[in-house]
């Protein structure tokens, strides 16, 4: 039995130091001014996906993590892995989509203006990428479904997706398509992505915030893209 819990502990320990060991190593990989926020990065890519009528039914969010935050997210996965998990995978983004449910998605949808909210998402995945300039990455996919189909032709549809405090920052990749409309019938709908333009007071703000800082629910919008959905 003490044999037991000695090896338990050992395994413990070997988890807690290998976190602190990735938590180090990505102190160390940037330089000193640059340990402000945001501290993860994503590249994203995202889709509308619209029903048979044209109106817009759900919204799709595929996620790439920076190579040090997937090592984390990896580790994390091989841990529920190690418990018995038949799909880590699996399990891991239905939880992580659940924690982000509270958030809203970290995502703001507004259409003529005013702000509406996902129902639910159907689908939640995610992996590490096998091959090619970012193998190893942690990536995560999911779609969030609107509870009634929404017309882009008669209200106007914009959306972000930003964390509120700016601790992760989300963009769309550079590289062709950053976003795509599926299911739309040729070219009666086109999308605008508008970078966003915060102040250099604001600039300087985040900045000055380490990790253990907050500057508050409003600090990521400044720094947000958005998609406006435009429809004839």
């Amino acid at each position: 039995m003490e044999a037991q819990c000695i090896t338990g502990y050992l395994r413990c320990m070997k988890v807690r130091c290998l976190l602190a060991l990735l938590a180090l190593l990505f102190v160390i990989s940037i330089p000193s001014n640059g340990r402000a926020h945001p501290h993860v990065w994503i590249d994203m890519q995202t889709k509308l996906l619209f029903n048979e009528n044209g109106h817009i039914k759900a919204l799709e969010i595929f996620w790439l993590f920076d190579p040090i935050y997937s090592a984390f997210l990896t580790l994390t996965v091989n841990q529920i892995e190690k418990k018995g998990a038949k799909n880590a995978h699996s399990k891991f983004s239905e939880g992580m989509a659940s924690r982000l449910k509270k958030h809203n998605y970290f995502i703001e949808v507004t259409v003529n203006g005013k702000r509406i909210k996902p129902s639910h998402h159907s689908t939640a995945t995610s992996g590490t990428l096998k091959t090619g300039k970012n193998k190893d990455r942690f990536w995560s996919r999911m779609t969030l479904n609107f509870s009634q189909p929404i017309d882009p032709k008669n209200q106007k549809f914009v959306y972000s997706v930003y964390d509120p405090t700016y601790y992760i920052e989300i963009l769309h990749v550079e590289k062709e398509p950053a976003f795509e409309l599926v299911g739309i019938k040729g070219d009666s709908c086109v999308g605008n992505l508008i970078s966003a333009n915060p102040d250099q007071e604001m600039r300087t703000f985040a900045a000055s915030l380490d990790k253990t800082q907050s500057g508050g629910n409003k600090l990521g919008k400044l720094f947000a893209e958005k998609v406006v959905l435009q429809c004839r």
